[in-house]
């Protein structure tokens, strides 16, 4: 296929220890510790692993040891080997272990059982899903800021100082205040291009390098002629800064314009807010809006 010019297809299945959809058992005893290797032998496709109602501790990365951070699920390249601790301290039932594609349009799982010698049977409720950070809310955002509704979202989700602990989910909405103007430096530290979006506006694309981004970057800034665009590309190991204007009400979103890290969850809203109803800054939304959420059944304005 190769020697051809044609990639290689997408995988037809997952295996755990070349084993099919829950063919592969591991038991363990109440109250004990027990390590787990894991290994990605695939050829082109990334993993996510994750143990049912079980948090893993991180031990060992290749033959390294590491700060033992403990995670709820752990993503595993190609070629790429992991230990991991497990405490066997649930209530005794049998749990999933599931393992599914990463960065992939489609995605295919697979499960081996985690079983308790002292196991009741099947352990209750969902499998655990895959890892996302950025979560769609029930309502549409800018619908839930116009009619004041509560408990949509909150500003500020996204610190400005990172505690950089474990990913929470959360609908992730950052303030900004009409006509502000801001300077924003996308960051790429991995060694794929990356492409940013934001919606309801164009900035100017000042600079972009290798790197790290400093102040003293901005030194090399172009303020002559900057291109005026919406989207913008985001080199390996590099960094791209813009200059925006806040001249635009409303609730934005800014995205990864690659649609499974969009969904993984980089993305967030910008809301650009002002306390002024005057039409002069925002219309208001149209008479023949359709309202959902919890918003349904709420009268829009009357002409």
């Amino acid at each position: 296929m190769l020697d051809s010019g044609k990639a290689l297809g997408f995988p037809d299945g997952l295996l755990i220890n070349g084993r099919g959809w829950n063919g592969y058992t591991f038991t363990v005893q109440p109250g004990m510790t027990y390590r787990f290797r894991i290994t990605n032998v695939g050829l082109a496709t990334s993993l996510n692993i994750r143990f049912q109602g079980h948090t893993i501790k991180l031990v060992e990365v290749e033959g390294s040891h590491t700060m033992q951070t403990a995670y709820s699920s752990l993503d595993v390249h190609l070629g790429q080997s992991y230990s991991v601790l497990l405490t066997a301290d649930q209530p005794g039932f049998d749990y999933s272990i599931v393992v599914s594609t990463r960065f992939t349009t489609k995605i295919i799982s697979t499960t081996a059982v985690l079983h308790y010698a002292n196991s009741a049977g099947k352990a209750p409720g969902p499998l655990p899903g895959g890892p996302t950070t950025h979560v769609n809310a029930d309502t549409p955002l800018k619908i839930a800021d116009y009619y004041k509704i509560a408990g949509v979202f909150s500003v500020g989700t996204i610190s400005d100082s990172p505690t950089y602990g474990g990913a929470y989910l959360r609908t992730s909405v950052m303030g900004a205040d009409y006509r502000g103007y801001v300077e924003i430096v996308f960051e790429n530290s991995e060694n794929e291009v990356q492409s940013w979006h934001i919606d309801g506006y164009a900035f100017w694309v000042v600079g972009m390098n290798g790197g790290k981004w400093s102040p003293a970057s901005r030194q090399i800034y172009n303020l002559r002629d900057g291109v005026s665009r919406y989207t913008v590309q985001v080199y390996p190991n590099a960094w791209t800064a813009i200059y925006m204007p806040l001249d635009n009400v409303g609730m934005w979103n800014v995205r990864s314009e690659t649609w499974a890290r969009q969904y993984l969850g980089q993305q967030f809203y910008l809301r650009v807010w002002t306390p002024s109803t005057s039409w002069r800054d925002e219309f208001p939304i149209p008479k023949n809006a359709l309202l959902c959420g919890r918003a349904a059944g709420r009268r829009t304005r009357p002409f």
